[in-house]
């Protein structure tokens, strides 16, 4: 996979990922946004819709009565089913000659569609007739004028519905009515018709605009937020990816590095062997023995590449058992006691007796790397020191040396993949900046953890801890 090819399907899957992220937080926000408005509706309108179909529940009951009396409201409310005082009560009857006309049981709906109705007053309060009767004139006119708004129009689709309806007033006042009508069976108002029951409901409709207003620039502010949001997110998804990615197109190219030093090695010596045909092999030898030796770190360069493989996929499997890692210890570092002596180096095994479930395989192939680090970076007269004890819930092991040591910028990565301080030196002595990388990948299938640090004076020690 070309690194441009899988950079830019890492970009379009960061887009994906925004996209996603975005329209999540917008539905979840809608979704709570509509619950929010839908309980506010319910909580706002419960009691007026229960005053409402109450009073209507009642009209073939007593709720309206017939008032005989040459009043100019032919039909009254009885009180005791007046739950509440904001009811507004229009009977609506039918003439011999087939015209519904609507009365009102109250004046209240008049004030609010007509902003100069004073309502009606007494005689007593007038002088005269004349001006009591003109007085009543100019009521009635005053109700005209209104009796054309569709508030007191009769749908009988709509008969036992409850519905909001928006009115204007003579001033042009928006006004909001909550009703409902339903027909009349009562035999003691033998000329109704209908009965209309509303509240006007202008406070409960502010309030309920003021939360969708409230809603929406929240909804504004939550969106540009899931922008933000939502990018960061789908950065920090995608960044393991990308880093994964990073080493892994570096794992290639380091390991096509590896590999095709020695292999040039391999076919430059069998190329000067083929020009030299009357050569004997004695004459040859040091051809092939170059050869061997590069062949020997291609087999250990691939054993070591195919065992980092294995644990990227989760291949790796532990084979626990107790094992006792004195025993253990002793067994791996008695052959490196000769390796090192000949170097005229010295080993010191300090070890108490310390039982640890593990895959004794791995362990022993753990501390062969350690040991053989050690040896490759110390000199004539120094030491390789290799402790064993228990910590807490931890056994610890500490592989230690006195030689060249790791500078402070390498101990950093230290344990990354084909990374050589030295890369001469490493050459030289057949190493290829996997062992530690392996060592590590060991001690995480443990559970465990390990550390570079430095020895003072000089040199570096490795610390091992894994859980009892």
């Amino acid at each position: 996979m070309k690194k441009s090819n899988a950079f830019e399907k890492l970009r379009k899957d960061r887009k994906g990922i925004f996209l996603f992220n975005i329209l999540s937080f917008f539905a979840l926000f809608l979704i709570l946004e509509l619950s929010i408005g839908i309980v506010a509706v319910a909580t706002f309108y419960s009691q007026i819709d229960k005053d409402l179909v109450g009073f209507s529940d009642n009209v073939d009951n007593g709720a309206i009565v017939r008032d005989l009396s040459p009043a100019h409201r032919p039909y009254q409310v009885n009180p005791n089913f007046l739950s509440s005082s904001r009811l507004i009560v229009v009977v609506y009857d039918e003439s011999d000659s087939g015209e519904v006309t609507a009365n009102l049981c109250s004046d209240a709906i008049l004030f609010y569609l007509n902003p100069e109705f004073q309502g009606y007053l007494t005689r007593g309060e007038f002088e005269s007739d004349e001006e009591y009767e003109a007085h009543l004139k100019d009521v009635q006119k005053q109700i005209r004028d209104v009796s054309n708004n569709p508030i007191f129009d009769i749908n009988e689709k709509m008969l036992g519905i409850l519905q909001t309806t928006k009115v204007l007033s003579l001033n042009n006042e928006e006004y909001y009515f909550r009703n409902i009508t339903v027909k009349i069976g009562n035999p003691n108002l033998p000329n109704a018709r209908f009965v209309k029951v509303l509240i006007m409901t202008n406070s409960e409709e502010q309030s309920i605009s003021s939360i969708i207003n409230i809603s929406v620039i929240t909804m504004v502010i939550v969106f540009l937020m899931s922008l933000f949001v939502s990018y960061f997110i789908s950065g920090k998804a995608i960044k393991p990816i990308k880093e994964s990615l990073d080493k892994q197109l570096a794992f290639v190219s380091d390991a096509s590095h590896e590999l095709r030093t020695p292999l040039a090695i391999v076919q430059s010596k069998l190329e000067n062997i083929l020009t030299k045909s009357d050569s004997t092999v004695l004459d040859v030898s040091s051809d092939i023995a170059d050869s061997l030796k590069e062949i020997s770190r291609l087999n250990k360069l691939s054993n070591e590449l195919l065992m980092l493989a294995r644990d990227d996929t989760d291949r790796l499997h532990l084979e626990l058992d107790l094992v006792n890692l004195k025993d253990l210890l002793t067994d791996v570092c008695e052959p490196f006691v000769e390796i090192l002596s000949i170097s005229d180096k010295e080993m010191k095994l300090e070890l108490e007796d310390v039982n640890c479930e593990c895959d004794p395989s791995l362990i022993r192939q753990l501390l062969v790397i350690l040991l053989d680090n050690a040896n490759r970076y110390t000199n004539s007269k120094d030491q390789v020191i290799v402790k064993l004890y228990k910590e807490k819930d931890e056994c610890v092991i500490e592989v230690i040396d006195t030689g060249i040591g790791i500078g402070e910028e390498a101990i950093k990565h230290v344990f990354e993949r084909f990374y050589r301080e030295d890369k001469a030196r490493s050459r030289e002595t057949g190493g290829n900046g996997l062992g530690l990388s392996i060592a590590r990948s060991i001690v995480k299938k443990h559970k465990g953890t390990i550390e570079a640090s430095h020895t003072h004076p000089k040199g570096a020690t490795f610390t091992v801890r894994l859980p009892l």
